[in-house]
């Protein structure tokens, strides 16, 4: 959504060629269904967007408009009875703050090339983390960090290659590559979602084609 977002709103800002009202109307209509998430951490990823588009084309203004629109935006969402729908909830910031604990503590007994890709439930298992079902259940494979996730998994040699390889993807990509990658790096220090599959299909077709580029030119 975040990518469709940033995408509809690049060709707004083209100019007055590449303005359009359907294209005001859709970057409006998903910014208004990326708000009923009630998600902090999409909302925060969205900041992180606009301010690296902003920097990028010096229209510094949008900075502050954006932010304002964004608090306001917050401030008169409807809020129905239920935890999730409160962004002032602790107990969700509760459990992600656990759940960095134990990565931190698998990560400091395994530094150096990690526990193992696809071996992260196992050892949640051996150090008695999670619930009885953690060898079947999806979030057992995992923590709520991508890069805490890579850690854990390979280890810091792993992690720096892991960290090389955005920075590549961010200096070589273009502008809507940038601010997508940097929403999507925001969203991934809070959820594993650097690798949800939609995401990865994303970046993976990215690092691809500018791998291709970079040959063709050598």
């Amino acid at each position: 959504m975040l990518f469709t977002w940033q995408e509809s709103l690049r060709n707004t800002f083209r100019g007055a060629a590449g303005w359009t009202p359907g294209r005001w109307i859709l970057a409006i209509f998903i910014f208004i269904s990326l708000m009923f998430t009630y998600s902090r951490s999409s909302y925060m990823a969205l900041m992180g967007a606009l301010i690296t588009y902003s920097l990028f084309k010096k229209k510094y203004i949008l900075i502050a408009g954006a932010l304002i629109i964004l608090i306001l935006s917050a401030i008169l969402l409807p809020r129905p009875s239920g935890e999730g729908v409160k962004l002032e909830r602790v107990f969700s910031i509760e459990q992600r703050i656990e759940n960095w604990k134990q990565g931190a503590q698998i990560f400091a007994d395994h530094p150096l090339l990690g526990v193992g890709f696809n071996s992260v439930r196992f050892a949640k298992k051996q150090y008695g983390f999670g619930k009885e079902d953690i060898l079947v259940s999806h979030s057992g494979a995992g923590f709520d960090n991508s890069f805490l996730f890579v850690a854990v998994s390979t280890g810091i040699i792993g992690l720096i290659f892991y960290i090389l390889l955005l920075k590549q993807v961010f200096v070589s990509g273009n502008l809507l590559i940038k601010t997508s990658l940097v929403a999507a790096i925001i969203h991934s220090l809070f959820l594993n979602s650097l690798f949800f599959p939609w995401v990865m299909l994303w970046l993976w077709i990215i690092i691809g084609t500018i791998k291709a580029l970079n040959s063709k030119h050598q």
